[in-house]
């Protein structure tokens, strides 16, 4: 969830000279372009975003909600049907 201190450290990189530039990175890598597709990926821990854009340049991003620890906490009655899918050997009268 985070903490008064992970918030303040937040506020510090956001008005540094270092954290201004590389934000400005990411708005120039977005800003103004059309987005052609999307397409996500495993990424082991999340799951991964990627925009292509119509000018042919692409750009990854993550959102907190695709972190497997959210989607193991807000997901799990469908990660458990899920995982019988690939073990249907596992399956337990009760379970669904």
């Amino acid at each position: 969830m985070g903490s008064v201190c992970d918030s303040a450290d937040i506020d510090r990189f956001m008005r540094s000279s270092e954290g201004k530039a590389r934000l400005d990175d990411i708005r120039l890598a977005v800003e103004g372009k059309l987005i052609e597709s999307i397409s996500f990926s495993n990424e082991m821990l999340h799951v991964g975003i990627e925009f292509h854009f119509q000018d042919g340049t692409k750009f990854d991003c993550t959102l907190p909600e695709l972190d497997v620890e959210y989607l193991r906490a807000e997901y799990d009655v469908v990660l458990q049907r899920e995982y019988y899918v690939d073990y249907p050997s596992r399956f337990q009268d009760g379970n669904s």
